[in-house]
């Protein structure tokens, strides 16, 4: 199993730290695939959906959470710093214009859900 896929499973199952452990590797150039250049700007934009996720699972989990709202805005942070670095890894792949275009609907989503928050 690849580190996308292993790692989205993990994110599926809840085991947020196994996953992002796995794309972080992935991020950073350590991971095993030796699919090219596509595999690092994925592994951000699949951290930064990662970010999103875990905020939306404490947010089910709790009904009264009040650091909700900094939670949301650490996430956001994090994810678009993680956008950031997909965006600016792409260069000419394969998949560049598929992810350009998945990175500019989660800025879309990061915006809307910022302003939600006030």
């Amino acid at each position: 199993m690849s580190f996308n896929s292993e790692s989205i499973v993990n994110r599926g199952l809840g085991e947020f730290d196994s996953a992002r452990r796995l794309l972080l590797s992935a991020a950073s150039g350590k991971g095993t695939d030796s699919a090219g250049t596509w595999m690092a700007p994925m592994a951000h934009f699949e951290a930064a959906v990662l970010a999103m996720v875990e905020v939306q699972a404490v947010e089910r989990s709790s009904s009264s959470d009040a650091s909700l709202n900094a939670k949301w805005e650490a996430a956001i942070d994090d994810a678009s710093k993680h956008l950031d670095e997909a965006a600016s890894g792409l260069g000419d792949t394969d998949l560049s214009s598929r992810l350009e275009s998945r990175i500019a609907m989660l800025r879309d989503e990061l915006h809307s859900k910022k302003a939600t928050l006030g």
